[in-house]
């Protein structure tokens, strides 16, 4: 194989099987990117309108919370009745209603994650740099697994009978997508507020720490994801492990950049391999090892095809039973407090209609 030469000539050299995973993976790529749109929109609800008022009825002793146990592991309840005020009532249940969009929002910000991220693999390729499209390919892995993780837990969650019910699904809800869509390791309010770069840096002052009354966003880790999809795109583990050689500072460092390795013996009888590191050539583990890359493709083009087959369709249908869930809900609100919403606003369940002509109605 000649190491100095462009995308097409050394796809030209593989197998038929790796020009068609390749080909399969690009236009997944133009599919994906037809999904997301141009420009999406949306509203969250000032978490700090809320947050003060819990903050506020936590201190007097109003409020009380206990742990329970739930599906989706345990999770804080409110145990005692209390008042809100006008606003902040409307606030919460637009807060409550809205769990729809933040699946919506989630499925819009994975998927241009994983757009970049296929697009930023074949533009590598055509560099022929191998190590950046590696890279980009492990986190199409790491955003596939998260939304499929997101699937699952809300294809778990009950279909509520009644009202008392859908207040606690949409509770549960709530808390999931939170954890998910907002997940983090770092404190962003620190990083917002922080003026002193010495004391800014500080591993314990940028790291996120739980709040006793705010649902828990510290971010999981991303191998149940792909331990997931490995139940469905057989290898997905395997590759992942493989593709975290040339993402850690690991020997995939070495092996992606070597291009070339000759062999010889010197005067004193001293046997030696000459190696050649370069970032504009093939590497020669691609010629030594073409079965790795095809198994690479393979997976990659697998798990995209278990994304728009699957994944998608079923985080699209959970969102349309939260959609309904959250009318539910919407409707008994509004029916408990007739003076509370103005009928000509957007209604708190997200259906882009006004309360009037939806849940108001």
């Amino acid at each position: 194989m000649n190491h100095n030469i462009g995308r097409e000539a050394w796809e030209s050299d593989c197998s038929l099987e790796i020009q068609s995973c390749l080909a399969s993976i690009r236009q997944a790529e133009r599919v994906l990117s037809e999904i997301v749109a141009e420009d999406f929109e949306y509203s969250v609800v000032f978490q700090q309108q809320i947050n003060r008022a819990i903050d506020a009825f936590t201190r007097d002793g109003t409020m009380l919370r206990e742990t329970v146990d739930t599906p989706m592991g345990q999770a804080r309840k409110v145990t005692q009745q209390i008042t809100l005020s006008p606003e902040v009532a409307r606030a919460h249940i637009y807060n409550q209603a809205r769990v729809g969009t933040m699946v919506r929002t989630q499925v819009q910000a994975a998927l241009r994650a994983i757009s970049q991220l296929l697009r930023g693999a074949d533009l590598a390729l055509e560099e022929v740099n191998f190590h950046t499209a590696l890279v980009c390919y492990r986190g199409c892995i790491e955003q596939v697994g998260h939304l499929a993780v997101v699937a699952k837990q809300l294809g778990a969650l009950s279909e509520p009978a009644n009202f008392d019910e859908s207040c606690r699904v949409l509770n549960e809800a709530y808390d999931l997508m939170a954890k998910r869509l907002y997940s983090t390791r770092v404190s962003w309010m620190a990083l917002a507020q922080g003026h002193d770069f010495d004391e800014l840096i500080r591993k314990d002052r940028v790291a996120y720490e739980e709040h006793p009354d705010r649902v828990n966003i510290g971010a999981a880790s991303c191998l149940k994801g792909v331990d997931l999809l490995d139940k469905t795109t057989k290898g997905t583990r395997a590759i992942y492990n493989i593709l975290c050689e040339f993402t850690h500072p690991n020997v995939g460092n070495l092996i992606i950049s070597t291009v070339q390795a000759s062999p010889r013996e010197d005067s004193q009888g001293v046997y030696w391999i000459d190696k050649a590191l370069s970032n504009s050539a093939v590497p020669i583990v691609i010629e030594q090892m073409p079965q790795l890359m095809e198994w690479i493709f393979k997976v990659v083009n697998l798990v995209l095809v278990d994304l728009q087959g699957r994944i998608l369709p079923d985080l699209e249908s959970s969102e349309a039973r939260i959609l309904t869930t959250a009318q539910v809900f919407t409707k008994e609100m509004v029916k408990r407090n007739r003076n509370l919403m103005d009928p000509y606003a957007p209604c708190p369940c997200g259906s882009g209609k006004k309360l009037r002509f939806c849940c108001g109605k």
